[in-house]
């Protein structure tokens, strides 16, 4: 009879123990799968990224994110807000005053700060970004919480200049080009060159153009790029007029020169954006011309005639 009562004890501890690893398990699976942050990305309206020299605010605009009144990457920016709200941090790694000073996630000593805000310039939610455990994760701090985490990110994916958070193509043109007209330097106002595209066929100055080297030239203002936010002024070299959809934009190029006279970078105005511009040179020197004319080589003009 003992012996039974201990089989049936036995047997209802071993059920207590299967129902309490069961339990935990659930548990440990739900830590596990715990997001670091808990905003929605439609509350966010700004992000200011910091470090404890320097700051950075990017906004979302009505159409598309802005960063210091600049066009703001949509895709890197949105993309970043989307890598942080799906965050994982199952279990923190450590949570004492000291270790935050020595991850660098502390309110006195950190690496990186980024704070989100809603339409009415409320914080909704800060951390901390610190030291890096191994490759392509950092530590985290929320603030106001002790914990510290792990989570699947790098400091250099916040950059602390404008020119990080730029929408490169923002002075590029979107419509279809039927013109283009290189203006003198130098304060002179003539012509210099016109590409004009006439019933499908392109004309340089006049005369028939290559036209897949016309086309090829077009299209680097469709597809055209800078370096990053100029803070000198230089020399106008040249004015560029683009008709497009039937609106005209006029590019400013303009260059700055070192103490013996070469050219060390050239700067892009445009009327349809505010601000100047690094362009790389390679790209100046390909608008301005510098690499062909247009004109058909003397085999083509001979198989046209």
């Amino acid at each position: 009879m003992n012996s039974r009562i201990e089989w049936l004890l036995g047997l209802a501890l071993a059920q207590l123990v299967l129902i309490g690893l069961v339990v935990f398990s659930g548990a440990l699976t739900e830590d596990d799968n715990a997001g670091f942050s808990v905003l929605e990305e439609n509350q966010i309206e700004a992000l200011v990224v910091s470090d404890q020299d320097s700051a950075i605010r990017i906004e979302r605009g009505d159409a598309q994110w802005s960063v210091e009144g600049y066009l703001g990457d949509a895709d890197k920016i949105s993309g970043v807000v989307e890598k942080v709200l799906a965050l994982e941090a199952a279990w923190p790694v450590a949570s004492s005053v000291s270790s935050a000073e020595r991850f660098e996630v502390a309110e006195n000593k950190y690496q990186r700060k980024l704070s989100f805000f809603d339409g009415e310039g409320e914080t909704l939610e800060s951390f901390y970004l610190g030291t890096s455990p191994s490759y392509q994760r950092v530590h985290a701090r929320q603030m106001g919480s002790d914990d510290i985490y792990s989570v699947k990110l790098s400091n250099y994916e916040f950059g602390l200049k404008t020119d990080d958070w730029l929408d490169k193509s923002l002075t590029k043109i979107t419509g279809n080009i039927t013109e283009v007209h290189l203006i003198g330097s130098e304060g002179q106002s003539s012509v210099e060159k016109s590409l004009v595209e006439r019933d499908d066929v392109w004309e340089i100055g006049g005369q028939l153009a290559d036209q897949a080297a016309a086309k090829n030239y077009v299209a680097r203002f469709s597809n055209l790029r800078v370096l990053g936010i100029a803070d000198k002024t230089g020399k106008k070299i040249s004015d560029v007029k683009v008709l497009a959809d039937g609106e005209e934009v006029v590019y400013g190029l303009f260059a700055v020169f070192d103490n013996d006279g070469e050219v060390e970078d050239y700067i892009l105005r445009s009327s349809a954006v505010e601000g100047s511009f690094r362009l790389a040179a390679y790209v100046a020197e390909q608008i301005l011309l510098t690499d062909t004319d247009l004109l058909p080589s003397d085999s083509e003009e001979g198989s046209e005639s």
